[in-house]
Protein backbone atom coordinates (compact mmCIF):
# COMPACT_ATOMS: atom_id res chain seq x y z
CA UNK A 1 0.00 0.00 0.00
CA UNK A 2 1.48 3.53 -0.42
CA UNK A 3 1.86 5.85 2.19
CA UNK A 4 1.80 9.72 2.18
CA UNK A 5 5.13 9.23 4.77
CA UNK A 6 7.39 8.08 1.94
CA UNK A 7 7.89 10.91 0.35
CA UNK A 8 6.52 14.14 3.10
CA UNK A 9 6.81 13.93 6.92
CA UNK A 10 4.45 12.86 8.95
CA UNK A 11 2.02 15.66 9.53
CA UNK A 12 3.27 17.97 6.90
CA UNK A 13 0.22 17.41 4.61
CA UNK A 14 -1.90 18.47 6.44
CA UNK A 15 -0.39 21.59 7.53
CA UNK A 16 -0.16 22.29 3.96
CA UNK A 17 -3.83 21.01 3.28
CA UNK A 18 -4.95 23.52 5.65
CA UNK A 19 -2.75 26.06 4.66
CA UNK A 20 -4.53 25.80 1.12
CA UNK A 21 -8.08 25.27 2.38
CA UNK A 22 -7.54 29.00 3.84
CA UNK A 23 -6.71 30.01 0.49
CA UNK A 24 -9.92 28.65 -0.62
CA UNK A 25 -8.79 25.64 -2.39
CA UNK A 26 -11.16 22.58 -1.70
CA UNK A 27 -9.26 19.98 1.20
CA UNK A 28 -9.91 16.98 -1.59
CA UNK A 29 -8.29 18.77 -4.25
CA UNK A 30 -5.09 19.62 -2.12
CA UNK A 31 -4.76 16.27 -1.07
CA UNK A 32 -5.69 14.65 -4.73
CA UNK A 33 -2.47 17.46 -5.71
CA UNK A 34 -0.56 16.35 -2.72
CA UNK A 35 -0.62 12.37 -3.96
CA UNK A 36 0.86 13.71 -7.27
CA UNK A 37 3.56 15.24 -5.78
CA UNK A 38 5.06 11.99 -4.75
CA UNK A 39 3.45 9.37 -6.84
CA UNK A 40 4.24 9.84 -10.69
CA UNK A 41 1.17 7.21 -11.39
CA UNK A 42 -2.22 6.42 -9.23
CA UNK A 43 -5.86 5.47 -9.25
CA UNK A 44 -8.08 6.56 -7.59
CA UNK A 45 -8.36 3.48 -4.81
CA UNK A 46 -4.37 4.23 -4.13
CA UNK A 47 -5.67 8.50 -3.52
CA UNK A 48 -8.07 6.74 -1.49
CA UNK A 49 -6.13 4.78 0.50
CA UNK A 50 -3.08 7.15 0.89
CA UNK A 51 -4.72 10.32 1.62
CA UNK A 52 -7.33 8.54 3.33
CA UNK A 53 -10.44 9.93 1.58
CA UNK A 54 -13.50 8.60 0.32
CA UNK A 55 -14.28 7.71 -3.03
CA UNK A 56 -16.74 10.86 -3.89
CA UNK A 57 -13.94 13.09 -2.33
CA UNK A 58 -11.38 11.86 -4.25
CA UNK A 59 -14.13 11.46 -7.66
CA UNK A 60 -14.62 14.78 -7.00
CA UNK A 61 -11.02 15.92 -6.75
CA UNK A 62 -9.98 14.64 -9.95
CA UNK A 63 -13.16 16.03 -12.23
CA UNK A 64 -12.20 19.37 -10.89
CA UNK A 65 -8.68 18.54 -11.48
CA UNK A 66 -9.24 17.75 -15.22
CA UNK A 67 -12.31 20.55 -15.75
CA UNK A 68 -10.26 23.24 -14.60
CA UNK A 69 -6.19 22.30 -15.12
CA UNK A 70 -4.15 20.18 -17.07
CA UNK A 71 -1.79 18.57 -14.69
CA UNK A 72 -3.25 14.93 -15.12
CA UNK A 73 -3.71 12.40 -17.84
CA UNK A 74 -6.43 9.98 -17.67
CA UNK A 75 -5.79 6.41 -19.20
CA UNK A 76 -8.68 3.71 -19.30
CA UNK A 77 -7.29 0.38 -18.97
CA UNK A 78 -10.06 -2.32 -19.49
CA UNK A 79 -9.59 -5.49 -17.81
CA UNK A 80 -8.98 -8.82 -19.57
CA UNK A 81 -12.78 -10.14 -19.88
CA UNK A 82 -15.12 -8.85 -18.86
CA UNK A 83 -15.60 -5.33 -16.12
CA UNK A 84 -15.69 -2.20 -16.43
CA UNK A 85 -12.64 -0.34 -17.20
CA UNK A 86 -10.06 1.72 -14.56
CA UNK A 87 -8.86 4.86 -14.66
CA UNK A 88 -4.98 5.81 -14.36
CA UNK A 89 -4.04 9.13 -13.61
CA UNK A 90 -0.36 10.22 -14.75
CA UNK A 91 0.87 13.52 -13.67
CA UNK A 92 2.86 15.80 -15.63
CA UNK A 93 5.32 16.73 -13.65
CA UNK A 94 5.88 17.94 -10.10
CA UNK A 95 6.92 21.35 -10.93
CA UNK A 96 3.50 22.02 -12.47
CA UNK A 97 1.73 20.90 -9.22
CA UNK A 98 3.49 22.81 -7.05
CA UNK A 99 3.04 26.22 -9.17
CA UNK A 100 -0.55 25.25 -9.44
CA UNK A 101 -1.03 25.18 -5.27
CA UNK A 102 1.31 28.34 -5.53
CA UNK A 103 -0.86 30.24 -8.04
CA UNK A 104 -4.00 29.23 -6.73
CA UNK A 105 -2.75 30.77 -3.13
CA UNK A 106 -0.93 34.31 -4.80
CA UNK A 107 -4.03 34.72 -6.72
CA UNK A 108 -6.68 34.11 -3.42
CA UNK A 109 -4.00 36.93 -2.02
CA UNK A 110 -4.68 39.50 -4.34
CA UNK A 111 -8.25 38.84 -4.80
CA UNK A 112 -8.50 39.40 -1.01
CA UNK A 113 -6.15 42.40 -1.26
CA UNK A 114 -8.45 43.91 -4.34
CA UNK A 115 -11.39 43.48 -1.31
CA UNK A 116 -8.99 45.45 1.50
CA UNK A 117 -8.51 48.13 -1.17
CA UNK A 118 -12.40 48.30 -1.63
CA UNK A 119 -13.21 48.76 1.81
CA UNK A 120 -10.29 51.63 2.05
CA UNK A 121 -12.79 53.60 -0.93
CA UNK A 122 -15.57 53.34 0.77
CA UNK A 123 -13.90 54.63 3.84
CA UNK A 124 -12.93 57.80 2.34
CA UNK A 125 -16.17 57.95 0.56
CA UNK A 126 -17.66 58.29 4.01
CA UNK A 127 -15.30 60.52 5.53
Amino acid sequence: MKKIENFMEEGKHKELVDIMAEFGLPRAVTKTCIYFLGYEKGCSCDIQECMDMTQPEVSNALKFIQNNTTLLNRESIKPKGKGRPKNHYTRKSKEEIAKYLIDNATESIQQQQEKINQLKKLRDSYA
